[in-house]
């Protein structure tokens, strides 16, 4: 699979060893096996290992493998990009992890947020958010259209530009063209910077968070091939891979479902959609 990281942004990542090695507070804000995800007073996420069972808002302190119950909260912030959302979802990540919250209004992929949110019945809950314009190494997935501006990737029909840094391969990080990528960037004064860039195979996470699809205006290239135009976007390649497309025709618009192998897409369903 190829991958690139930057080499003008890549030490920034040494930096992180050395933090998480502080002793620190913060809420439990999701729950997993074999660890938790808290988020510091500021909306830093932080993964931390423990067997324990922990419920969302639980406050802790955290020094080395010490993890310390200290209280219990009913709100948090939250600190992140949001990488993908459906109606009674949206997905933030930040430092590498992610923490699914239940929205008071909709956010659009790659929003930059501070959010706070409140812990009913076992779900995270937003109760306001606003803009935050430094957001440590957030991750999103979504096809790729790479320029000499940036990456602009399309998430759920959304393009987010990601800038570019100086010095970085060009030539290399073009060959993500057109391709389903997972995508590393800091938020430096509201603007998206680039700091690592990989292509991604599709899972169930990504269908959940509404990844696999896209809407927009047929070609039928040729046997093997299509094109989908989704609006204000360049157009997205697939595979046909067998499935049928007797009745369509190129210029109708459609919504179409794939998934990605080494960041190529692979049709797996077609339908028409109305305008």
């Amino acid at each position: 699979m190829k991958k690139i990281i930057l080499g003008a942004v890549a030490a920034m990542l040494l930096v992180a060893p050395a933090a998480d090695a502080k002793a620190f507070r913060g809420t439990v804000v999701k729950k997993g096996t074999r660890s938790v995800v808290v988020a510091t007073k500021t909306g830093t996420l932080k993964t931390v290992k423990t067997s324990r069972h922990l419920k969302l808002g639980t406050q802790l302190r955290v020094s080395g493998k010490s993890v310390k119950v200290v209280g219990h909260t009913t709100r948090a912030h939250i600190s992140g990009v949001v990488r993908g959302n459906t109606a009674t979802r949206v997905v933030l990540s930040s430092s590498r992890t992610t923490v699914s919250v239940k929205p008071r209004r909709h956010h659009g992929a790659g929003d930059a947020l501070n959010m706070t949110v409140k812990f009913k019945n076992g779900v995270v809950v937003e109760t306001s958010s606003h803009e935050d314009n430094d957001v440590d190494e957030a991750e999103i997935k979504g096809i790729a259209t790479v320029d000499a501006a940036g990456v602009h990737l399309l998430v759920n029909g959304v393009p987010v530009d990601i800038t570019i840094p100086a010095g970085a391969d060009l030539a290399a990080i073009q060959a993500f063209n057109g391709m389903f990528v997972e995508v590393e960037f800091d938020v430096v004064n509201g603007v998206n910077v680039l700091r690592k860039i990989k292509a991604e195979d599709d899972n169930d996470a990504d269908e959940d968070e509404g990844l696999d699809e896209i809407k927009g205006t047929l070609t039928l290239v040729d046997a093997a091939t299509i094109t989908v135009t989704p609006a204000g976007a360049a157009a997205i390649t697939l595979n046909v891979n067998g499935v049928n497309l007797t009745g369509f025709t190129t210029g109708e618009l459609v919504e179409v479902h794939f998934d990605a192998v080494n960041g190529a897409m692979n049709l797996t369903r077609i339908k028409a959609e109305d305008d």
